[in-house]
């Protein structure tokens, strides 16, 4: 395996696609959206998501096989803060430490932004990703109860923070 980090342009957009597609298929209960509405996004709808977003990607020779991205909101007074989005690793891929590589790459980047802090919800029942997020440093802050609801099943969430400043709390 050939893997390279790098940031994710409105070039990647098909690829992304394609990625976050097979994410949806492989653990429906990660997103907040489903299959069928992503399906009908266009490639220019990806290419305005990476446009959007500070997005990295994992890149297995020419193939993207994990991504995740974040944003900063727009008012002032949250401008400090980034939320992280859209990990996605190819099934094919998992358990080789893309998904540290990339969450690595971008706390990185937005270190690099000046932000303080990092925050991401993610399904309680995740243990491998909540694993990692921890391994990461993110340290859990609260849970919301039936955070999402899909199909017949309640998910909560754990919000999680990652302090990137010196003032850890």
């Amino acid at each position: 395996m050939s893997l390279s980090i790098r940031p994710l342009t409105p070039d990647d957009a098909e690829a992304y696609g394609q990625l976050r597609l097979a994410g949806l298929k492989a653990d429906a209960r990660a997103f907040a959206s489903d299959y069928a509405a992503e399906a009908k996004l266009t490639v220019t709808d990806h290419r305005k998501t990476l446009d959007a977003n500070r997005m990295v990607g994992a890149f297995d020779g020419d193939t993207l096989v994990g991504s995740v991205g974040y944003f900063v909101p727009r008012h002032a007074s949250m401008a400090h803060r980034g939320h992280v989005w859209g990990m996605i690793v190819a099934k094919s891929h998992r358990g080789q430490g893309i998904g540290r590589s990339v969450l690595s790459a971008l706390v990185e980047d937005a270190k690099a932004q000046n932000l303080r802090q990092l925050h991401l919800g993610v399904g309680a029942y995740n243990v491998a990703a909540i694993h990692l997020y921890k391994r990461l440093g993110f340290c859990t802050y609260g849970t919301e109860p039936r955070a999402l609801h899909i199909g017949d099943e309640d998910i909560d969430e754990h919000l999680m923070v990652l302090f990137l400043d010196k003032e850890d709390r």
